[in-house]
């Protein structure tokens, strides 16, 4: 799979939270190991330096709703199909590098 040109993809462990670049977009589970992908969520979005979109993914029955309740900015269900999620990555990001 060729990935599309956007300007970085960074991995970060759960609970913690990078500064040193501006972020493009957010993506994460909603059950991650040792805490919740919910309670990171409502935590960036109180943060006045964080403007982010958050996408957020889940197979949990009632995780769409928990998400967007949260203030996540979008939510896909798995399993989901690569071209789902790089649909949802480009309509946030966009195809400017």
């Amino acid at each position: 799979m060729v990935m599309p040109p956007w300007k970085r993809v960074m991995r970060m462990k759960p609970g913690k939270f990078y500064q040193e670049k501006p972020i493009d977009l957010i993506i994460m589970d909603m059950l991650l190991s040792g805490t919740h992908g919910t309670d990171i969520c409502r935590r960036l979005n109180r943060r006045e330096t964080s403007t982010a979109p958050i996408l957020m993914f889940s197979a949990h029955p009632n995780a769409k709703d928990a998400c967007l309740a949260a203030g996540a900015d979008d939510f896909i269900s798995k399993p989901f199909e690569m071209n789902d999620l790089l649909n949802k990555i480009e309509f946030f990001v966009g195809k400017e590098s």
